[in-house]
Formats: structure tokens, C-alpha cells, sequence
């Protein structure tokens, strides 16, 4: 069973990393809808540097109902890497 899990998440990496480039193809090609679509797919699985993306993408396209969803995905991103960073101390 470690090991079907293990192939899973690399597969898993592997199709997102994917998504990401076909994304950025599609950008690179002024299609950025389509770019949304795929970044969306990263986003719905809590990708955080995806949520990012789409933050500006959103705005670009007007979607400002949809820069509220990627920002909450975005923000857990950003608490994550100030706790592990030691940006979070216990008080006494």
C-alpha cells in the first residue's frame, strides 16, 4: 500500500507540474482564461503558489469574486511559511 501511495503522489506532481506549465504556455499565448482554468484544478487541491497566480490573473480578468477564494488558499501558504520560518513565538 507505501508504495501505490508513493507512485499516487508522484503521479499527482507530476500532472501539476504540468498544469503549471500549460498554464504559463497559455499566458505566454495571451489565453488567459485558459490559464485560469488550469491553475483552477491547483487551486481546488490548495496549491498555494497557484492561488497566487490567480490572484493577479483574477483581477486581471475581473473575477473579483474569485480573488477572495485564491487569497484564503494564498494566505494559508503565507501563515504556513511564517510559522515554520519562526515568525510565530509563544508568549508567556
Amino acid at each position: 500500500a507505501p508504495l501505490k501511495q508513493s507512485r499516487a503522489d508522484v503521479l499527482n506532481r507530476l500532472y501539476n507540474m504540468k498544469r503549471k506549465q500549460l498554464a504559463q504556455a497559455y499566458l505566454d499565448a495571451g489565453q488567459v482564461d485558459y490559464a485560469i482554468t488550469c491553475l483552477e484544478w491547483l487551486l481546488d487541491a490548495g496549491d498555494a503558489e497557484a492561488a497566487e497566480q490567480l490572484v493577479t490573473l483574477y483581477r486581471q480578468v475581473g473575477r473579483h469574486d474569485d480573488v477572495v477564494r485564491a487569497l484564503g488558499v494564498a494566505a494559508q501558504r503565507r501563515v504556513k511559511l511564517l510559522f515554520y520560518a519562526g515568525g510565530f513565538t509563544k508568549r508567556a
